[in-house]
């Protein structure tokens, strides 16, 4: 008996000294040789749909290899190249998939680096983690302290079989529970037409808590997150029924919208541990206006809330809703890609937009942070209603068909070029253009005149006039400038207006991060191709000088903009100013326009206005401009009234665009104070230009057919230097004494014909003289010029 006892507890230890050894760790595969005499050649491997950080991590792991003499092949997970026994696998790929590993094991700032079988693992539960982890495993196995600088070579690197190093994330939320059930196991409930909504619930829960949930359209009761349609249709609503946590609202997009603020109101703000017990409610009321924060922007000026913000717009055009940005929020605008498109009004009332242009590349600069766009982009095409020409003053088009009303109507001729420019930013034209207002009967309006014959449209394109109106109402954009190479590259990227009918009122814009270099812009407000557009009590900021080489080959000063127009018609700028003095001469002048019609600039104080390619028909009133002055050129009728301008000459007509204005000019009621009132020995004029008869422009050149003075007063400083003379012209062509020299002209400019001069005073008692150039203007008929 005692021999079987003994027997039976050796029979028992032996068995305990087995399962004891069952359930020992044993290691996974063998070790890893690396760097030995007897390694194995690793092939690196990355996914075929890598992001740049998931690359270079896997090129730096390759370069440090290479300075160790190992020379490791990259290749992709792509499904027809070889799969290797010893591979070195960088990121989420194929591979990692097939191994089991998945990333929600430790979370978005987690890592892990671990072996199984042949192959070495190195992923990240994000770009940011899958770089921290390439960093541990050269830190620890190559002694990697800096980039990929080794303070000393190893001669043998061999990875532990089994070795696992995994960091996992830590979590803001430690535990959260509903009616005090685990979050885990449970299902976001909801339909397909909220899926995208369902996946950012499931993405920032897991971002804070740590638990990825599926989705699916049904769950079990009592283990759901619901997201329901049924509800009230004001209000978004959270609750907890029957164990389930419930999300509704009967709104269109209310849950999208009032996710977003339960989310950084609830689930982001919290820590430790959250309980949604059974009397838990929250409630967000969606009212008419849509708001930026329930899209995601957070409005503190560092996260970038792009994304955001195009997002809100475009369920505002959607839904035809007002935007309403918060009183007192920083919308960052960083490194971005598309434009909000704005259909709706918008109040940023309190709110500031930082747009950051040194977040983005010279190739995104084009891209406009705002559009406010027409609906109908493509518009009606007039060459299929019959119209395929156009004469200069025509009154009425022979339409085939009917319009649905007023239009704007834009056409070009691209086998004929104008605006052929001379001088050190010369050029061959561009392709011939105009824009009008065709009434629905296809009558033009006289207001807005055809200037040009169009014997071969290329195309011609009618957008109705919409009939409701869009505002912009106040808000400050700061844009931090770029940093790029002095050249015409020109930065667009402000707010675009390309649909008629719109003000924007109350806009302040700043630049700021100006250096000694960087590339030009086009303005933070343009206005192109669309009509009657007011702009109004916006304060606005000049950017600074640059040079660069021009198209001549010489050094030039590059036009930069805070305000452009072009092809727009009826266009009105009231009550604006700068931020930055109007005399200051470092900076350029902040307005410029091109081809537009009906321009109007009412009590802005601002250092010029140009019509640059273009106007036809201008107003100045109540204005006060600065360096630059009134430059010019155009058709039609150019009325200055009631305004100060210190300049020298009080206004030019643009050489290098042919020194042309068909029409009249008119000044009444203003002020002349030369040179910035500083004195000058110079001479000064009413009109100065040079034309250039040797040049083709692409149009005759004509001088104000008739000019009209009625009420200018000249300031002069009473000490110091004064100026010569004052005259109406200045010397346009010195070479144009003779009539031979008139003759032979190969490009005929059309000098004014008649000068009618009244309530001129000069504080030093000046009287006009004509021109230095008296040959030239010989046949101009003055009236009143002794007066």
């Amino acid at each position: 008996m005692k021999k079987r006892l003994l027997a039976l507890l050796a029979l028992l230890a032996s068995a305990a000294v087995l399962l004891i050894a069952g359930c020992q760790k044993k290691p996974v595969g063998k070790e890893l040789k690396l760097i030995s005499e007897d390694a194995p050649h690793f092939t690196i491997v990355r996914s075929e749909l890598a992001t740049d950080s998931e690359v270079e991590a896997a090129m730096r792991i390759r370069r440090v290899l290479s300075t160790c003499g190992v020379e490791a092949d990259i290749t992709t997970d792509w499904e027809k190249n070889p799969v290797n026994e010893y591979e070195i696998i960088v990121g989420m790929t194929t591979r990692s998939k097939d191994a089991g590993l998945d990333t929600h094991e430790f979370g978005l700032d987690g890592f892990t680096v671990r072996t199984i079988g042949t192959k070495l693992y190195i992923l990240g539960g994000s770009d940011a983690a899958t770089v921290r982890a390439a960093e541990a495993f050269l830190t620890e196995f190559f002694g990697c302290t800096d980039k990929d600088s080794l303070s000393t070579i190893p001669t043998e690197v061999i990875i532990p079989a089994g070795y696992d190093n995994t960091v996992m994330t830590e979590y803001a939320i430690s535990a959260l529970t509903i009616a005090g059930k685990e979050l885990t196991g449970r299902t976001i409930v909801a339909g397909d037409a909220m899926k995208q909504t369902a996946e950012l619930l499931q993405a920032r829960l897991y971002e804070k808590a740590g638990v990825w949930l599926d989705i699916a359209n049904e769950g079990t009761p009592g283990s759901r997150i619901l997201l329901s349609e049924d509800g009230a249709s004001d209000k978004f609503e959270v609750t907890v029924e029957d164990g389930d946590l419930v999300l509704r609202s009967a709104m269109d997009g209310g849950i999208s919208r009032g996710l977003y603020i339960f989310l950084a109101d609830v689930i982001d703000a919290a820590s430790g541990s959250l309980d949604f017990d059974t009397a838990y409610t929250f409630v967000h009321p969606l009212t008419d206006a849509v708001a930026y924060e329930e899209f995601g922007a957070v409005g503190d000026g560092e996260a970038n809330d792009f994304t955001a913000i195009v997002n809100a717009h475009a369920y505002a055009n959607l839904h035809d809703l007002p935007v309403r940005a918060r009183d007192g929020a920083e919308y960052y605008i960083g490194k971005r890609s598309g434009t909000a498109i704005i259909q709706t009004d918008v109040d940023w009332t309190g709110a500031h937009f930082v747009i950051d242009d040194t977040a983005i590349t010279l190739n995104e600069r084009r891209a406009q942070t705002f559009r406010v766009a027409r609906e109908d982009t493509k518009g009606i095409d007039l060459k299929a209603l019959g119209i395929t020409t156009l004469t200069e003053n025509q009154q009425k088009l022979p339409l085939t068909g009917t319009l649905p009303g007023d239009c704007y109507v834009m056409v070009n001729d691209e086998t004929t070029k104008n605006f052929i420019r001379y001088g050190s930013n010369q050029n061959n034209g561009s392709t011939m253009t105009d824009c009008f207002i065709l009434k629905a009967d296809g009558t033009v309006d006289p207001t807005t005149p055809i200037i040009w014959n169009f014997d071969n449209i290329s195309s011609i394109t009618a957008f109705p006039l919409e009939k409701d109106s869009i505002t912009i109402k106040a808000g400050t954009i700061t844009t931090i400038a770029n940093q790029h190479e002095s050249k015409y590259n020109y930065y667009t990227t402000g707010i675009e207006i390309v649909r008629s009918n719109v003000t924007v009122d109350g806009l302040t814009h700043y630049v700021t991060g100006e250096l000694d270099h960087g590339a030009p812009y086009d303005g933070i407000i343009q206005v192109n191709r669309c009509a009657n557009v007011t702009i109004e009590n916006c304060l606005l900021t000049p950017h600074k000088i640059y040079r660069t080489i021009g198209s001549a080959g010489v050094p030039v000063s590059m036009g930069s903009y805070d305000l452009r127009s072009n092809r727009a018609v009826n266009l009105t700028y009231r009550s604006c100013r700068q931020t930055i003095d109007i005399m200051n001469s470092a900076y350029w002048g902040i307005f410029v326009s091109d081809y537009g019609k009906n321009i109007t600039l009412e009590n802005c104080e601002f250092s010029r206005f140009d019509a640059h390619m273009g106007v036809t028909n201008a107003t100045i009133r109540g204005c006060t401009l600065g360096h630059q002055g009134i430059n010019a050129i155009g058709h039609g009728l150019l009325t200055i009234e009631d305004t100060t301008v210190y300049k020298t000459n009080f206004m030019s007509l643009r050489g290098d665009y042919g020194a042309t204005w068909n029409g009249d000019v008119v000044v009444k009621n203003c002020t002349w104070i030369p040179n910035r009132g500083a004195g000058s020995k110079d001479d000064n004029h009413l009109i100065g230009a040079n034309c250039y008869v040797n040049h083709d422009f692409g149009y005759e050149c004509y001088m104000p057919q008739n000019i009209t003075i009625d009420g200018l007063k000249l300031e002069e400083p009473e000490t110091g230097a004064t100026y010569n003379e004052v005259y109406l012209f200045s010397n346009f062509d010195k070479n144009w004494v003779t009539e031979s020299y008139e003759k032979s002209m190969p490009y005929p400019y059309h000098v004014t014909k008649n000068v009618s001069i009244r309530n001129f005073t000069s504080n030093l008692g000046k009287k006009w003289k004509v021109s230095p150039n008296t040959f030239m203007f010989r046949n101009v008929e003055v009236t009143g010029i002794g007066d």
